[in-house]
């Protein structure tokens, strides 16, 4: 199962500027794993999941720092997020930002599903990535940076009410995660999701305008595709990775 790597998602460019912070070149790392370095306007590839979550054990090795997939999110920022952000900022609510990444998921990715639940007013969002692993540091790395974007989004104070990982952690991590969600954290639960302060779910957002958020998406969207079509071989270089030696 593949995701996309693009910089319309800024999660990679966040990566590698991370990987700087601790004084390495970011560059060497990426080719070492046969992973294009994030740069230019259409960078555009694909990975699949569990080389992703190997990549990322890696980077936690050679930097020394297991605690390394927290500082990723640190790296998100508006202007990075490209015009991802920019179709996401004119969104109604919360709740209607999470439609419109669900649709862009499931146009680029058929690894991962976001799902708004609710039972006894309680509101949720599961997070499952189809493969046979766990993959927690993908895993993390999509809960810190989805909080990040919401709080760009919403408000720089922005937290959930509670999250749950279907993953057990050490003390360290948990401590990490209760810095970095200040809200309850509950590990090695049935699912992985974040809840919801309804009122929050719900509230009219900042930056709404419905007009202005469908000429974004349509923007955003042929903005995908110029990335795409300048990537024929994408298909074929993902399958060629999997195969090559890692690290």
């Amino acid at each position: 199962m593949a995701l996309l790597m693009s910089n319309t998602f800024n999660w990679p460019n966040a990566i590698a500027q991370a990987i700087e912070s601790y004084g390495f070149s970011s560059r060497d790392w990426f080719a070492q794993w046969h992973l294009p370095y994030p740069q230019g306007l259409h960078y555009c590839h694909q990975v699949e999941l569990g080389y992703l979550e190997d990549f990322l054990v890696f980077i936690s090795q050679k930097t020394g720092d297991d605690l390394f997939i927290y500082r990723v999110h640190q790296y998100f920022s508006p202007t990075m997020l490209d015009s991802f952000g920019i179709a996401l900022m004119p969104s109604k609510n919360i709740a209607d930002a999470f439609r419109r990444t669900m649709n862009i998921l499931g146009y680029v990715t058929d690894s991962i599903d976001f799902n708004l639940l609710e039972k006894e007013g309680d509101w949720r969002i599961n997070m499952h990535l189809a493969h046979r692993d766990s993959l927690p540091l993908c895993k993390l790395l999509m809960l810190t940076t989805t909080q990040k974007l919401l709080q760009i989004l919403v408000a720089p104070d922005f937290c959930f009410r509670r999250v749950e990982l279907d993953f057990p952690l050490d003390s360290a991590h948990k401590v990490a995660l209760d810095t970095i969600f200040r809200c309850p954290v509950e590990v090695d639960s049935s699912e992985t999701a974040f809840h919801f302060n309804p009122r929050e779910l719900m509230g009219i957002l900042p930056g709404a305008n419905d007009d202005m958020a469908e000429i974004h998406e349509k923007m955003f969207y042929q903005r995908l595709h110029k990335s795409l079509d300048k990537n024929i071989s994408l298909q074929v270089k993902t399958v060629l990775i999997e195969h090559l030696p890692r690290g």
